[in-house]
């Protein structure tokens, strides 16, 4: 551990030595010390061993700006794989080894094969690699058990959302009847297993289900252009909304037919609108 001003001063040879010796090794410590450099310079280092991070100075030269944690790999930071148009490469784990939940954790769940975040209360699904929204637990019934918590035969800490729970016992799915699942953490049997079944808790999270309508959508378009049953085709004698015909697709509608002031119904080019 070395600090030094950086300043050479007018001295004899032996001097000299010793006081390019020490500015040296601080150069290659990164000033490292518990304690900040006595003389401090825009940009400069600081291997800060009382913290164990690593920090520059900013350009004004009136702060410090923290880098990394020395102590960990590529100093804590995420790695890049492949360059700026690559891919950045987020910790990976397996369930038993999820770190402790503070809200934005985000990591990719060996078990599971899936990214999932923490939210600030648990720790949940996100869209991409392999089955998501949902995670597994298993457990080996001992003679008249109910209750099944805690670590599964995978490590694996039951936890799930009331409601958001399916229960199988010997590869039948139970009835919601047939079990309670309130309390987020165990499983309660209505009537007690027999030693050696396979109890499997299938726990969804909670998703988004992207490119759909919604009812209000569906009712909107309906009302524009009507709904075909099995034999006849029905639709309004009035167009009270605007409504675009799909590209290089025709359109029919039954008439008469009145649109309304100030509606549009828009025709491609490419495509026809046939009253009949």
């Amino acid at each position: 551990m070395s600090q030094h001003d950086y300043t050479i001063a007018d001295q004899t040879g032996l001097l000299f030595l010793e006081d390019l010796n020490s500015m040296a090794a601080a150069i290659v410590s990164n000033n490292s010390s518990a304690t900040e450099p006595a003389t401090i310079y825009a940009y400069q280092f600081w291997a800060d061993t009382n913290s164990g991070l690593l920090k520059q100075r900013n350009a004004a030269n009136n702060a410090w700006v923290t880098i990394g944690t020395m102590a960990e790999a590529n100093l804590g930071l995420l790695g890049i794989s492949g360059g700026a148009t690559g891919a950045a490469e987020i910790p990976v784990g397996t369930t038993a080894q999820r770190p402790t939940g503070a809200a934005g954790l985000f990591r990719f769940n060996s078990t599971d094969e899936t990214f999932e975040g923490y939210n600030g209360t648990e720790w949940g699904s996100i869209a991409g690699g392999g089955e998501v929204s949902k995670f597994t637990y298993e457990y080996i019934a001992t003679a008249g058990q109910t209750t099944f918590s805690g670590a599964d035969l995978n490590g694996q800490t039951l936890s799930y959302t009331a409601g958001n729970t399916l229960v199988t016992y010997g590869g039948l799915d139970l009835a919601f009847s047939d079990f309670t699942a309130t309390n987020g953490t165990s499983i309660v049997l209505a009537d007690g297993a027999i030693a050696g079944k396979i109890v499997r808790i299938i726990a969804f999270t909670t998703f988004a289900v992207a490119d759909t309508y919604t009812q209000a959508q569906i009712d909107a378009k309906d009302a524009a252009v009507g709904v075909q049953g099995e034999v006849f085709w029905e639709n309004p004698t009035t167009i009270v909304t605007d409504y675009t015909i799909t590209t290089n697709k025709n359109a029919m509608t039954a008439g008469p037919i009145t649109v309304n002031s100030g509606v549009t119904v828009t025709v491609p080019t490419n495509s026809t609108w046939t009253i009949v």
